[in-house]
């Protein structure tokens, strides 16, 4: 009775070097499980273990034209696993270091923003607020608050009672207290986002 013997690991790579798909698949079929075992206990995700396998894979046969036929089969393979992996880890860290960064040049550059331009967002921001109040509400805080006018000036200028006028300024200060410091913050930030081009 004749019994196929599996090829060994200089027979396989020959194989595959030479684009045997079927050499591929015994590869595959050989060393998907430990290899996986491996990734978990690194990476600690199921996800991720399935995509570092599925890249592992598909670099072995892209590069396959460049295989040395002499070497461990499991150890090729490892040694492109622990690459991936080292990638993975490399590219948390730097994401890390970004956004560190990012939140060093932003405080920065708001503290070294000319004070002109943060006021000037801040103020537009103020505007645009004011904007949302209703018609006759935004006519008694501009009088009052913008131009200086009395209570009993904007009164007579909008022919109300000067206790509307009080009414207006109290739900135009509520207004503006619970949405003004967002719209602000967001001025603020939008004055300094050029910066992110110097984390190039």
């Amino acid at each position: 009775m004749i019994t196929n013997k599996p090829l060994n690991d200089t027979a396989l790579l020959f194989d595959l070097k030479n684009g045997s798909v079927k050499a591929f698949d015994e590869i595959y079929g050989r060393y998907k499980r430990p290899i996986t075992i491996n990734l978990f206990a690194l990476l600690k995700d199921r996800d991720l273990v399935e995509e570092t396998l599925q890249e592992l894979f598909c670099r072995l046969w892209e590069k396959r034209g460049n295989i040395d036929p002499q070497q461990s089969v499991q150890a090729y393979l490892y040694r492109i696993a622990g690459n991936l992996v080292n990638d993975h880890f490399r590219n948390i860290a730097k994401n890390r270091r970004l956004a560190a960064r990012f939140w060093e040049v932003i405080q920065a550059q708001t503290q070294s923003q000319p004070e002109a331009d943060i006021q000037k967002a801040m103020d537009e921001a103020l505007f645009r607020t004011i904007e949302q109040l209703p018609p006759q509400c935004q006519r008694v805080f501009k009088l009052c608050k913008i131009e200086g006018k009395s209570y009993e000036e904007v009164s007579t200028i909008l022919g109300i009672s000067v206790s509307a006028v009080k009414d207006n300024i109290i739900r135009a200060n509520r207004f503006l207290h619970a949405h003004y410091s967002y719209e602000a913050v967001t001025a603020v930030f939008l004055v300094t986002s050029y910066v992110l081009k110097d984390l190039n």
